[in-house]
């Protein structure tokens, strides 16, 4: 596992992402989401770095209790990391 600590954030208002389910003929549920282009910045990492691959990988999925496998699809809830350049 690792650690880190977030220092800032750049997130602007919630969004509700809702949809038609054509398989089930039903609305999908209305859910509260990060937008697109959110950015948060940590420092302090400690741990294994082989945390921040399980994180890349399957996104913050784990941590939800009942992941729903049609965002997983759409691609809700990826990840990208980056380092910041040292000087």
């Amino acid at each position: 596992d690792f650690t880190a600590r977030l220092v800032a954030a750049a997130i602007n208002r919630a969004e509700v992402v809702s949809g038609w389910d054509l398989a089930r003929h039903r609305p999908k549920p209305a859910q509260r989401v990060a937008p697109v282009g959110s950015v948060y910045w940590f420092d302090d990492l400690e741990g294994d770095p082989g945390g921040l691959e399980k994180l890349i990988e399957n996104g913050l999925w784990p941590l939800i209790d009942k992941p729903d496998a049609t965002r997983m699809a759409e691609g809700f809830n990826n990840v990208l990391v980056a380092a910041w350049p040292q000087e």
